[in-house]
């Protein structure tokens, strides 16, 4: 799936993507056809439509500067997501409600918080965000969105078919999928920002990525391991609501 908002400082950028289980007999592709085997190698129409909410726990490796941290993201739709990352003692909580977003860092050692509130382009690709992680590469109905197949490419060293996802406002998604297995082989921002996943967790009947790679220019940003992927645990929305005064995440 895809990549977050890059606005903050300690925010990490993240794909939530999909591992291929093989093989998919097809003739000429287009892109109901590619999003159709997409989506199977994830898992079922049912199981892929059943999901309401996804929760991701993981580590933060590798990053460029040597540190490290821990990852939890609470995705629940239809546009309500709540990232919570921390690195160096240093807790930022970001979300969404489905129509604003705000931001809080939490400073464990002296106690300290500061809330901000999104802007409404940062609002608006984190909207985005959270519907493709929801919506398993479906193409987008609403929010002025086109999905577009592009053709046959190599990438990575790897025959390839290409598709891109463009939003109003300049988000876009370009991704890579494999000619014959149909996996996706890495999603690219329009911030040239590229996921690449690798392993498998599987929860709820669906497969997802163990380990996400992040690149710019081809170098690495940072690697993500996830420990859990829970699929549809029951999730209030308060969580995702603005934090009252004295919040502490």
């Amino acid at each position: 799936m895809n990549c977050f908002r890059q606005t903050f400082k300690n925010c990490i950028p993240i794909a939530i993507g999909i591992v291929a289980v093989g093989s998919l007999a097809f003739g000429e592709m287009n892109k109901d056809q590619l999003i159709r085997y997409a989506r199977q190698t994830v898992g079922s129409e049912e199981a892929l439509n059943g999901v309401v909410t996804l929760t991701y726990v993981g580590k933060i490796e590798e990053m460029a500067d040597g540190r490290k941290g821990t990852i939890r993201m609470v995705l629940k739709k239809p546009m309500k997501q709540r990232l919570e990352v921390v690195i160096d003692g240093v807790k930022e909580v970001t979300a969404v409600n489905g129509s604003e977003g705000w931001l809080v860092r939490y400073d464990e050692a002296s106690g300290e918080s500061d809330l901000k509130i999104m802007d409404y382009l940062n609002v608006e690709r984190m909207l985005i965000n959270t519907w493709e992680n929801l919506n398993f590469f479906s193409e987008p109905k609403d929010r002025f969105a086109k999905t577009k197949y592009i053709g046959e490419v190599e990438h990575r060293g790897r025959p390839a078919y290409q598709m891109e996802t463009h939003y109003l406002g300049g988000t876009r998604y370009i991704r890579y999928f494999d000619k014959e297995t149909k996996e996706l082989i890495s999603s690219l921002t329009e911030r040239g920002l590229e996921t690449v996943e690798s392993g498998m967790i599987e929860s709820g009947g669906l497969k997802f990525p163990r380990k996400i790679d992040a690149f710019r220019e081809g170098k690495r940003v940072h690697t993500v391991r996830f420990d859990e992927i829970i699929v549809n645990d029951p999730v209030s929305d308060v969580v995702f609501d603005f934090p009252i005064k004295g919040f502490k995440p």
